[in-house]
């Protein structure tokens, strides 16, 4: 069975945990969350729980582009040697994340009450702010798995034959030496 719940427009979802997912009893069977908008609010627990018994939770796809998830936010749960599938926040007002499971790396943007901890942060992305904290892209260039801050420096650090991908957009006024043979992938 592939399960999927989608919250959109003006649901508003109450309850001790408003939504709890729960890994699937068998690999075959697949569950996807979709969050595009709503509210999530929980009187006693997380407003979205995730939670996992096994050490393959890789059947478990989640997408938190918007809404508002608060009570004690989002928790992951799940085996510290475990995996997990797709799970990604890039958009939505959430109170905070607390994460006991194996998963980094999911948080590419959002605004959130409490300071989201660095390792949940995706490559080229921080919190700014002090309060709310606002989760954005810092990086403007990266070349295979390392971002860059600076487009220079990207230009300095590439080696020959190596393609630097532009990630946002860039303005110089002064002049970058290349001096190599690099491709340069606009995006």
């Amino acid at each position: 069975n592939n399960n999927t719940l989608n919250i959109s427009g003006p649901a508003h979802i109450t309850g001790s945990y408003s939504v709890w997912l729960q890994t699937p009893n068998t690999n075959a069977n697949k569950a996807s969350l979709n969050i595009s908008g709503g509210t999530l609010e929980a009187t006693d627990g997380a407003a979205l729980y995730i939670g996992g018994t096994k050490a393959d939770n890789s059947n478990i796809s989640i997408d938190v582009t918007g809404g508002e998830i608060g009570g004690t936010g989002i928790i992951i749960q799940g085996p510290k040697s475990g995996t997990y599938g797709h799970i990604s926040v890039s958009g939505g007002e959430i109170e905070k994340v607390l994460c006991g499971a194996n998963v980094e790396k999911f948080i590419s943007g959002g605004t959130f009450a409490s300071n989201p901890d660095a390792a949940y942060l995706a490559e080229g992305y921080s919190a700014e702010g002090t309060g709310p904290y606002i989760v954005e892209q810092t990086s403007v260039a990266k070349i295979g798995t390392t971002y860059y801050a600076i487009l220079a420096e990207a230009v300095a650090a590439a080696q020959d034959g190596e393609t630097i991908t532009l990630l946002a957009d860039v303005n110089t006024d002064s002049q970058i030496e290349v001096g190599k043979q690099v491709t340069l992938d606009l995006n």
